[in-house]
């Protein structure tokens, strides 16, 4: 207790000490006392920036997740959601994808909103999910958007490639229907889309599934048999836009996204 005190003293009057004190404390945290200890300084600003690089920092990854179960009555809700990203990030990051699901799944129900479904919609690109969520890309070249019916809609610009989306996902092994609708709009350029999925094995990624969509007028909807190894914990799906060579981008939309186990 004197300790810590002493630590709170310091980084009251003088906060850029923790970076020196921060990775300290992080060793510490398997110490019981010391988790206990620190629930004394929650309040403080020092303690939740430190909570939220505690694993950056060294800290044991079961420690830190303990300690924020423990606190997690006493922190804020609006801190105790960015802390939670924080660490999810963290985790994910470093392969404990185990701990990572048991922090991110108490954010949301089991309905579409759940991190065990694929739909694109408000409560799966959620940033609180961290890389859980679909994340959305938005640049000169190209724009990825949800409109209110979750649909996706992707612009290229004319002969550019790139991400369009991306997300991670903790699905158990097996095999899997992954469905789909794609649809362009009458008159308009069409951009080609293509499906990359890579299993997450450390530091080593694989593609364990690939598609080409075909460009065809109006909407079609594709179904797909997707199989998860049992070596693969987590996987990284991105969809990939190409516009034609045109004086206009080319569009597309994809939509209804599901994802049943077989």
């Amino acid at each position: 207790p004197a300790t810590l005190d002493h630590y709170d003293r310091i980084l009251l009057v003088y906060s850029a000490s923790g970076q020196h004190l921060f990775p300290v404390l992080a060793k510490a945290l398997p110490d019981l006392d010391v988790r206990a200890g620190l629930a004394k300084y929650i309040a403080r600003p020092w303690a939740l920036d430190f909570l939220s690089n505690a694993i950056d920092l060294g800290g044991d990854p079961d420690s830190v997740t303990e300690l924020l179960a423990d606190l997690k009555t006493r922190i804020p809700p609006t801190e105790r959601d960015k802390l939670n990203t924080a660490v999810i990030r963290q985790l994910l990051a470093r392969g404990h994808f185990a701990l990572a699901d048991n922090l991110a799944r108490p954010l949301h129900g089991k309905g579409e909103g759940s991190i065990d479904h694929i739909a694109m919609n408000t409560a799966t690109s959620d940033p609180r999910l961290a890389q859980l969520a679909w994340n959305f890309v938005n640049g000169d070249a190209i724009e990825a958007a949800l409109d209110p019916s979750d649909r996706l809609s992707v612009r290229v610009s004319s002969e550019k490639t790139g991400m369009v989306a991306e997300r991670m996902t903790l699905l158990a092994p097996g095999a899997y229907q992954f469905t789909q609708a794609v649809g362009y709009e009458p008159g308009a350029p069409r951009a080609k889309l293509q499906w990359l999925v890579r299993c997450l094995n450390g530091a080593s990624s694989s593609v364990i599934w690939q598609q080409a969509l075909p460009v065809t007028p109006g909407q079609t909807t594709y179904r797909s048999a997707i199989t998860v190894p049992r070596s693969c914990e987590a996987q990284n799906w991105q969809l990939i836009a190409t516009a034609d060579e045109t004086q206009f981008a080319s569009v597309a939309n994809i939509s209804d996204l599901e994802l049943v186990r077989q």
